[in-house]
């Protein structure tokens, strides 16, 4: 689909539940995209977003809500504008957008303000240089495994909920990254994962996963725990990695490096435990 060249706005819904749409070409005019533009655009296979685009969760084209019996309708962060695109696993942001980036062929979408992965495919590879999963990154994605790498401190509110073919998942940090409170970031249910479906490993850094038995969000899961080969961390400009077979801690970096870190419930953990 070729839309027109003086295009600068696409509203919300625009495109919503194109089923049938396997490609669209969007125009460098388009500053803003609105919410669910292309939802549920299931065989959407690759994106490409042009530098001039700077607001993917537009709010202007939307309608105005009633007010509700608890106050004035909130619209969820869920309405992202590319919200079940599940055949997505090409997503490329064009060089020189000010506000996103692909970075390192992430295939990816990154707010470059705070590191964020705001939205992800089934080919996406989280790149070191991000510092949070948005809410909803993920949902409803076709991967079948996704490595969390220790840059990572939260993972938002159903990330990889609906994330049926996801088998592993590989986290690296040895600090359990955050959770929201009450959150179901893999899950279609009350946990962070699954409680059904393919999920079978949630493979951790080598020793550290009493860390993670007592950590919100992770402890309900302990069973499909396993340690991997190594352990790494980052810890300010300090960045670590020990290797379980040889025992060889490989600390690289400048600055000061705590000697302790605290989990959720005030049980000592981190690279010396």
């Amino acid at each position: 689909m070729k839309l027109p060249s003086t295009l600068k706005v696409i509203g919300s819904m625009a495109f919503r539940n194109c089923r049938s749409l396997t490609e669209v070409d969007l125009p460098h005019s388009v500053e803003r995209i609105g919410l669910d533009a292309f939802m549920e655009c299931s065989s959407l296979q690759s994106l490409t977003i042009p530098a001039s685009v700077v607001d993917l969760y537009d709010r202007h084209s939307l309608p105005v809500f009633p007010h509700t019996d608890s106050g004035p309708y909130v619209i969820p962060e869920k309405c992202f504008a590319f919200y079940g695109c599940s055949s997505l696993s090409s997503i490329v942001v064009e060089e020189g957008n000010p506000v996103y980036d692909s970075r390192d062929n992430c295939n990816a979408i990154i707010r470059k303000e705070d590191n964020s992965l705001l939205f992800g495919c089934r080919s996406t590879v989280i790149p070191e240089s991000a510092s949070k999963i948005a809410d909803y990154a993920f949902e409803g994605s076709s991967m079948e495994s996704i490595v969390i790498p220790c840059g990572i401190d939260s993972v938002g509110t159903r990330a990889f909920a609906g994330c049926s073919k996801l088998e592993e998942v590989i986290v690296e940090a040895s600090y359990p990254p955050a959770v929201p409170y009450r959150s179901d970031s893999f899950s279609q249910g009350a946990g962070i994962f699954p409680t059904y479906g393919s999920l079978t490993k949630i493979l951790l850094p080598n020793a550290f996963a009493e860390v993670y038995q007592y950590a919100w969000g992770w402890s309900e899961y302990k069973d499909l725990f396993v340690d991997s080969d190594t352990a790494r961390g980052i810890d300010g400009n300090i960045s670590w990695v020990l290797d379980k077979e040889t025992g060889k801690l490989v600390i690289s970096g400048n600055g000061p490096m705590k000697d302790e870190l605290i989990t959720p419930d005030w049980r000592p953990g981190g690279p010396w435990i």
